[in-house]
């Protein structure tokens, strides 16, 4: 019997985790999709994909259900579902700060709940999603939605109590790297580095990414790596000096603190 799937929800990350279920060979009548804006599905339907006229069809049609909407959004989602009958399905939501045992409460009872934190990086097969799962959800399903994850990106399983702080270190820091990179280009326009745009931002991002695969790559601590391009009295330096001294590493921990902070107030 096919495995079914619904997406609650298809917004950039879903259509990400839908393309991946697409790469592993999931038929497309086997996921429907529902969505306040039926523009998001379109593109979809004419895959294949079936739509669903409401959250009820979706969740009936489906063995796996994606709570795939934002986290403000959900109360207003589970006024149209609670108290439906959900046994033998498994809930898998994508939604930053909102607990297992939240999601219980907004469906009126216990249910198997798979709770994922994916990052954007999805969207080019390139992802970290960090899950747990609570105890009605067994091996078999855990093992499924593990394997749709892997297919765009790394996975790592972790207790629920770990799952914000993990927020702030693998999901919200991408938006960290870009800051960073647009920081590097508009330094080197300022020092006069006459590139366009497009060859400014692909230089740079080849240099995070050539630094990034090197530290992957290396035995080498980062404080040994960091000491390796440091060379004394050279040019690397005095901008080293610059950042610590400015406090670059306790500015990411605490825009980190606050990460963590903010997905606490959205569980509540």
């Amino acid at each position: 019997m096919k495995t079914k799937y619904a997406f609650l929800g298809v917004g950039n990350m879903a259509s990400a985790i839908i393309k991946g279920l697409m790469l592993d060979g999931t038929d497309p009548s086997d996921t429907i999709l529902f969505d306040k804006e039926k523009s998001k599905i379109s593109d979809f339907a004419e895959k294949g994909f079936r739509s669903a006229e409401s959250a009820e069809e979706a969740i009936n049609f489906a063995d796996f259900i994606v709570l795939a909407v934002q986290p403000q959004n959900f109360a207003q989602l589970f006024e149209n579902i609670r108290g439906m009958n959900t046994d033998g399905k498994c809930f898998v939501s994508i939604a930053a700060g909102i607990s297992i045992e939240k999601i219980c409460n907004l469906l009126g009872h216990d249910a198997a709940v798979i709770r994922t934190m994916p990052n954007a990086p999805l969207r080019i097969g390139k992802g970290v999603t960090a899950l747990t799962r609570n105890s009605l959800v067994n091996d078999k399903s855990f093992a499924v939605v593990c394997r749709m994850f892997s297919r765009i990106g790394e996975i790592l399983t972790l207790t629920e109590d770990k799952m914000n702080a993990v927020i702030s270190a693998t999901s919200s820091a991408p938006a960290y790297v870009y800051l960073f990179i647009k920081s590097i280009m508009d330094a080197a326009k300022a020092e006069g580095i006459e590139l366009s745009e497009k060859d400014m931002k692909n230089v740079i991002c080849r240099m995070v990414i050539g630094s990034a695969e090197l530290m992957m790559n290396s035995d080498d601590s980062p404080d040994a790596l960091i000491k390796r391009v440091t060379t004394p009295g050279g040019t690397t330096e005095p901008a080293v000096k610059v950042l610590k001294e400015r406090g670059m590493p306790e500015i990411i921990a605490e825009a980190m603190r606050a990460c963590v902070q903010r997905a606490d107030e959205l569980g509540r």
